[in-house]
């Protein structure tokens, strides 16, 4: 046993004076890591120029290269005019302490398609752990090739630690050709029950839009998912810009404030308990709440309640190809369903008043994105009630009219159809007691809208019940055109009413006069 034991420290300090003199060997070493990455990944190390000083802590490498093993692809991570100073474990300080990573170029490349096992969400997030104490990338890219090949580039990446181990990364990046500086700040990892969780705060600043973007809150990892779950406070000076990275060709425009909670995967995102500030005066402005889903993929959905002022009602109504006139400010409440580029009005009511006199108010529902002028295939039908002071507000529609019977109003039901509309359920009320009093009730089955101011509403399948009533008979002299009618009767009628706009049919009419005595 006396003997055993010398020989063994003996063998032991021999076995570590091999390894330090294998440590001092450069090939020895490129070829450990070589077989390492083999042996425990399905990659392929490349390395270009390595040199590396163990004793010393130092690396460098004109290019470093992780290729799939198994078939022929790009590499999945390529690094470039690479030099990093390290410490080994056991040195002093920590194995990060110390240390630095420096890259002109690193590109990261994914795909849905290729067989390569990518590392799982917990490592990732476990990979925080070994960021360096300082870290410096000219340039990273961020490639995801699945449906449809996506760029992320990131400039000017660095990195440290800060109080209490907490980690910043800071960087810039061009979004639809703005520069966008973002910086992100890891608050803490923990794992546990096989879970890894990082608290975070990033900040995104495009300072040439005056946009903003902040997001507190925390990311978690199993072998398996990947999600998060922030606060998010943003503005955007305007609305158009952003919606071009959802692939969305929608033509909202204006500043947009946002807050509320956004949560995700690798695959979705979810904002809920949200509010939205859309601010396009004098054109619109609406205040909304509700939530939105987003899928990577491009597909996207939103259930939206909002209320707001639009300067105008032909940027709601243009889908009737009607001249709307002088109506001005529009009140409206929405709820909205549908996806971000093609946004569904299930429900809305709005008021408007014109110059005129008149006041229109609509209930209903809309699909822009759906109607034919053909077909009218998508078409909503539209609670309208329009009233006015008098029938001469409407000349600018039906032209000169031969006799004003005073207020009036009418209500009905509006749809679209083949590029015109048409009205059920209709009801017509005008004039005022004492005077000439007529309700009419029915159907118009087709109305041909005029573009032009000069143009003319012209009407279609008419099919009318007509209803008069006046106390004194006299008052008939002005609506005839006559003199010699008597007063004090009593004339109540009703006919029926079909045909179009340029020839009328009459047909059922029946009168009855009642003298005074």
């Amino acid at each position: 046993m006396r003997r055993f034991l010398p020989i063994t420290a003996v063998l032991i300090i021999l076995a570590l004076v091999s390894l330090l003199l294998a440590l001092r060997s450069q090939t020895f070493v490129l070829g450990t890591a070589h077989w390492a990455v083999a042996a425990f990944t399905d990659l392929r190390l490349e390395l270009h120029d390595a040199k590396v000083d163990v004793y010393r802590g130092e690396l460098s490498a004109a290019g470093i290269y992780l290729v799939p093993a198994a078939i022929d692809g790009p590499p999945l991570l390529s690094i470039l005019d690479f030099s990093g100073r390290f410490r080994l474990p056991g040195m002093a300080g920590s194995a990060r302490s110390g240390s630095s990573l420096r890259a002109e170029a690193v590109t990261i490349y994914t795909s849905d398609s290729d067989r390569a096992s990518e590392p799982a969400p917990m490592q990732w997030l476990g990979y925080l752990r070994w960021l360096p104490s300082e870290l410096e990338i000219a340039q990273l890219h961020l490639i995801n090739a699945s449906t449809n090949t996506r760029i992320f580039p990131l400039k000017h990446l660095r990195g440290g630690r800060v109080e209490q181990g907490n980690y910043r990364l800071a960087a810039e990046a061009d979004y639809e050709g703005e520069p966008l500086g973002i910086t992100v700040e890891v608050l803490a990892v923990n794992r546990g029950w096989g879970v890894t969780a990082a608290d975070a705060k990033i900040a995104l600043i495009a300072p040439e839009s005056d946009s903003e973007v902040t997001l507190a809150g925390t990311l978690e990892g199993t072998d398996e998912e990947f999600e998060y779950n922030f606060a998010i406070n943003a503005y955007y000076r305007e609305i158009h810009e952003l919606l071009k990275g959802f692939d969305s060709d929608n033509k909202l425009r204006g500043a947009l404030r946002l807050q509320g909670t956004l949560e995700g995967d690798a695959r979705s995102l979810a904002l809920s308990n949200s509010t939205f500030l859309l601010d396009n005066t004098p054109e619109y402005a609406f205040q909304a709440s509700g939530s939105l889903t987003y899928q990577l993929t491009g597909e996207s959905t939103i259930a939206l309640e909002a209320l707001g002022e639009i300067a105008s009602l032909a940027s709601v109504m243009d889908w009737t190809d009607i001249n709307l006139g002088d109506f001005g400010r529009v009140k409206s409440s929405i709820r909205l369903s549908g996806s971000l580029d093609k946004p569904v009005v299930d429900a809305f009511s709005l008021t408007t008043d014109s110059e005129a006199g008149l006041t229109l108010t609509m209930v209903g529902q809309l699909d822009l994105f759906e109607l034919d002028a053909d077909t009218g295939a998508g078409a909503k039908a539209i609670d309208v009630e329009l009233k006015g002071p008098s029938i001469a507000a409407l000349e600018m529609w039906l032209g000169k009219l031969p006799y004003d019977p005073g207020p009036w109003r009418a209500a009905g039901q509006l749809s679209s159809g083949r590029g015109d509309l048409s009205l059920r359920n209709l009801v017509l009320e005008t004039g005022s007691p004492g005077a000439l009093e007529m309700i009419a009730s029915g159907t118009v089955g087709r109305i041909r809208t005029g573009r032009g101011r000069q143009e003319k509403i012209t009407a279609d399948d008419i099919a009318l019940t007509l209803q008069a009533r006046v106390p004194d008979s006299a008052k008939l002299n002005t609506l005839l055109g006559r003199a010699d009618i008597p007063s004090q009767h009593e004339v109540s009628a009703s006919i029926l009413i079909n045909g179009n706009s340029d020839e009328l049919q009459l047909s059922a009419g029946r009168i009855v006069i009642t003298a005074s005595d």
